[in-house]
């Protein structure tokens, strides 16, 4: 080794810091919930879901069917939007509607890993049905504990560094170690918390979904502030998109049953 490179590494790793520190200066922290209480937004998932509620009321054995295949929807297209598998168009509609049963061998997804994968999600979908039912408060614990229970077949993820994308072991159920700062399609960077401010941000955004305001919200609201928190802190190394729909099904669930369905072909408009 020539006595230049020692310096050359140094100073590229002094500059991929500086990197680092100037990302982490550019998060921009999810609002307290008071600031949601007074923004104007479409009530027209509000409407629907209060007539749905209604319609339960009087036939319960239909809606509770409809119940559990959309817990199956929601658990088969959290993990096809985060390209985990792949799904055949209308596979997951088919389902909802009861034409195809919630079966991973119907379904193609025939490998040990993706059927895990699969029942895995489907678990944490109805641990955040019991939490619903159960009246249960959200705590940081619960959020790691669904990590854990959705990423529980996931025994790596692909971290993006300087040196290309590496294989890295998942530690589930716990807050990211490294910078998980994204570089976009067109070039920039969108900055997730850092990772000293995590858990505080964690603890932050448990702390609003106690506040008075927060229950002001609908629980359409609810879904969606939840929903933003943990997308905007991004907690985990991997997983942060199934946690946040996960979590952000607890208020649905509470108020109508159903889960935050988000279907994998409108992943480009979700996205």
């Amino acid at each position: 080794m020539s006595d230049g490179q020692p310096d050359a590494v140094d100073e590229t790793l002094s500059a991929l810091r500086d990197d680092v520190v100037a990302l982490d200066g550019r998060y921009t922290p999810f609002e307290n919930v008071d600031r949601w209480t007074s923004a104007d937004y479409d009530h027209f998932w509000d409407e629907r879901l209060n007539a749905w509620t209604e319609r339960s009321d009087t036939m319960p054995a239909e809606t509770g069917g409809l119940r559990s295949r959309a817990l199956d929807a929601a658990a088969l297209d959290t993990g096809a939007l985060e390209r985990l598998y792949d799904l055949e168009p209308g596979v997951t509609v088919s389902v909802l509607d009861g034409v195809a049963q919630f079966d991973v061998e119907r379904l193609r997804h025939k490998t040990t890993d993706q059927t895990a994968l699969i029942d895995d999600q489907r678990e944490a979908y109805n641990l955040a049905f019991d939490v619903a039912t159960g009246q249960q408060p959200l705590t940081e614990s619960l959020i790691r504990q669904i990590h854990a229970l959705v990423c529980r077949s996931q025994p790596t993820y692909v971290a993006y560094t300087e040196a290309g994308p590496q294989d890295r072991d998942l530690s589930r159920g716990v807050y990211k170690d490294q910078p998980n700062h994204v570089h976009q399609t067109d070039g920039s960077w969108f900055s997730y918390a850092p990772v000293l401010q995590t858990p505080s941000e964690v603890a932050r955004l448990v702390e609003q979904a106690r506040q008075p305001a927060f229950s002001e919200l609908s629980p359409v609201a609810q879904s969606a502030y939840l929903h933003d928190g943990l997308s905007v802190i991004h907690p985990f190394s991997d997983g942060n998109g199934r946690v946040s729909r996960v979590v952000a099904s607890i208020p649905l669930l509470r108020a109508y049953s159903l889960p935050l369905w988000v279907s994998n072909e409108e992943r480009a408009a979700y996205l």
